[in-house]
Formats: structure tokens, sequence, C-alpha cells
């Protein structure tokens, strides 16, 4: 954050002339190295030595698996989850909700979501704004709501409240998985593995100006396929693009700092989601007889 913000001049120097543990040492003589590396494992060594967590570790993911999408289906299921900032969760301050549309073929679509510090009244305002904004979105078959167990027991008593107030009521599903114990954040992270590296998870594409296939399909009277950037303004009135803080988890995983949208996203894997139900329109016609 502090190097994003230019607030500090980045003075960075390697052990080794190309910031690789196979690298000449640039520091130590050639056997204090190879004595160094012999006691010492590859993620310090990266860390320590090449300042570099992601040198000789091999990162989870891959950024070029990620696809990009100028049009979305026609028809989709969308699933809502949220997973709130809590006491509970020392490595973070942000609530991250996502919102993934899933199509026929079970492709799925980062299409909308937050993540930023709420408190409970917002998390409630940016979940029911989300939920609304969805249900009404043309070619959407149903909306689904999931909530972090742990986050839920304290925020569903305000929720209801709310919903009573405001004259409306949905079922949110409360997503279990175990919070306590080594490696479970990243065990439910690492079920994005097989979707993202097969290709079946897209991000909108960042486009300049409307593609002929975005043309094609407003032409058709079906503007509601077009890929929008989601962008967001956070607590303090700053601009954010969720895409790209989706990326930088994703290419960072496990040695970044915030993962939270990451984890709101894999959360689709605890709503037993499905594909909409494609009909054929042929078969809703009435049939005749003479």
């Amino acid at each position: 954050m502090l190097l994003d913000r230019k607030a500090l001049v980045p003075r960075i120097y390697p052990a080794t002339g190309d910031g690789t543990l196979e690298g000449t040492p640039v520091l130590l003589s050639e056997a204090a190295w190879a004595d160094l590396r012999s006691k010492t494992s590859d993620a310090t060594l990266a860390c320590q030595q090449l300042q570099n967590p992601l040198s000789g570790v091999q990162a989870t993911f891959d950024v070029v698996w990620l696809r990009r999408y100028e049009v979305g289906p026609r028809t989709l299921n969308v699933y809502l989850m949220c997973d709130p900032a809590s006491s509970r969760k020392k490595d973070s301050d942000y609530t991250a909700m996502a919102v993934i549309g899933v199509d026929y073929d079970r492709n799925k679509y980062l299409l909308d979501g937050v993540r930023q510090k709420l408190d409970l009244k917002g998390r409630w305002t940016a979940l029911s704004a989300l939920r609304r904004r969805w249900l009404n979105e043309t070619g959407v078959q149903s909306v689904y709501v999931g909530y972090e167990r742990y986050g839920m027991q304290s925020d569903l008593e305000y929720f209801e409240e709310r919903m009573e107030i405001e004259g409306l009521a949905f079922p949110i599903r409360e997503l279990a998985w175990p919070r306590e114990g080594p490696g479970s954040k990243d065990d439910r992270i690492q079920r994005l593995l097989p979707d993202t590296k097969t290709g079946r998870f897209y991000l909108p594409a960042k486009v300049q100006a409307e593609t002929s296939a975005q043309r094609r399909v407003r032409e058709q009277g079906e503007p509601y396929r077009i890929a929008k950037p989601i962008r967001r303004k956070d607590q303090s009135g700053n601009l954010y693009d969720l895409s790209e803080i989706f990326t930088e988890e994703f290419r960072l995983h496990p040695f970044g700092s915030h993962e939270d949208l990451l984890d709101a996203v894999s959360r689709i894997y605890d709503m037993d989601y499905a594909p909409p139900v494609i009909l054929d329109e042929r078969a809703l016609e009435p049939e005749w007889t003479e």
C-alpha cells in the first residue's frame, strides 16, 4: 500500500544477480551462499535474501488462467456470498461480497461485489442492494444469498429486523467451513483451482471502446449481456476496481496480505450452485388441434 501510494522509495537488493535462487550471489561468496542454501528453506531464502516471497515458492494460481468476457451469456443463476470482517479475522479489516453468475455449462463470472470496511448497517445496505440489483437484472433466473457462518450468528438478527421494516424477506444460506485450524482458509481458496486452471472463470473484459461483439448484442436488443467494469467507492470515497483487487489477490496467493475477496468468491462451492434451466421456446408454444 505504501509503495502504491509512492510514500516510500523502494530499495530492493536481492542476494543474487538475477533475483533467483540459482543466480550468482552478489552479497555473499559462492561458498557462503551454498552453505546458507543447504541450511535454509527456499521459502525463507526467498523472503529474507531475495526480497521476493514469490521466488523459490510456487504460487497457487497463475493470472494467465483468468479469462475475460466481453459479452456474457443470455441466462444466469446468480450467487451472492458475503465474508464479513470480524474480530475473529485478525488478518483482515475488510468485508468482502462477491456476486458470481453461473451459466448453463457451469462457467462462472465475477459480476459484482464489494471489498471494503463496513459496519453492521453497511453490510446490510450492501448485501440488500446487490441482491436487489441482480434480482431485477434481465437474464437472471434466480438469486441466492450465502453468509459466512461466524459473521451470520451476530448479523442475522439485525438483518431480520431490517427485512421486517423494509418489507422484504429472503433466505440466507449459512456458509459453514471450519474457520479454525491451520490451512482452513487456504483449503477453501484452493477450491478455485479446477475452474480457473481450465479457463472456466471469467472477469469483465477491459476495453477502451465498445467492441464489435458488444455492438452486435446491443443492436440485437440485448445490452444487458455487455460486460461492465466493477467499480466501487470505498469508505474514504476512493474509487476501486473489484476485478483488479481479485486479480491481485489471485496472483499473490498464498503470500498476499489480504485474501478477503478471494475467500468470498471461493464460497460459491458452498452454495450447492446449479446452472440455469434453459428452455426451448418452441416447447412453450400451445399445441393446436384441428
